[in-house]
């Protein structure tokens, strides 16, 4: 066979393969982004989706990394098809809270402001201070001895209240004055 024809037959035998590969990679791409089905594993995505007996058939047209970014992109589809659901979603908690329901509150203010809950500790002399599990926190004026309103990193925050965790409690009157 010329040289010619050979290159040709090549030619024509890696477009085939990459038009199969593309066609594969739709049809993973179509079965991930579908909300209503259980997230599979590369073993179902080979043997259910692409009907292969084994998973090594779907290794030998994808590279982990290839299998990687089709699985990112059909999350990314897939999260596209249910956010008018989130919306609904997000609108019934919305009226549950304007009904007064404290859970729904909280989980509303998570959700939409990205608030997370703190932890309230008593200090011995009646002060409270408030422990913030988020890495920044809004400061309002007065609320820290210098005053300041711009927002903080939470590990400034527990600097400027670290003192006052130090100072000893004001002694009490014990009566025998």
């Amino acid at each position: 066979m010329p040289r010619k024809k050979k290159a040709v037959e090549a030619v024509k035998r890696l477009q085939k393969r990459t038009e199969r590969k593309a066609a594969m990679k739709l049809k993973i791409l179509a079965y991930l982004a579908d909300p209503g089905r259980d997230w599979p594993t590369r073993d179902e995505i080979a043997k259910v989706v692409l009907g292969y007996t084994h998973n090594t058939g779907l290794y030998r047209h994808f590279d982990p990394g290839e299998l990687a970014e089709i699985e990112a992109e059909g999350l990314r589809l897939r999260r596209t098809r249910y956010t008018g659901e989130m919306a609904r979603i997000d609108q019934a908690v919305i009226r549950q809270a304007c009904t007064g329901e404290t859970q729904a509150a909280r989980l509303a203010y998570q959700r939409l402001e990205g608030w997370e809950p703190g932890e309230r500790v008593n200090i011995q002399g009646g002060q409270v201070i408030e422990i913030v599990t988020r890495f920044e926190v809004s400061l309002q004026p007065g609320q820290l001895p210098d005053g300041q309103a711009q927002p903080r990193p939470v590990t400034e925050a527990v600097t400027v209240l670290r003192p006052a965790l130090m100072e000893p409690a004001p002694a009490e009157p014990t009566g025998h004055e």
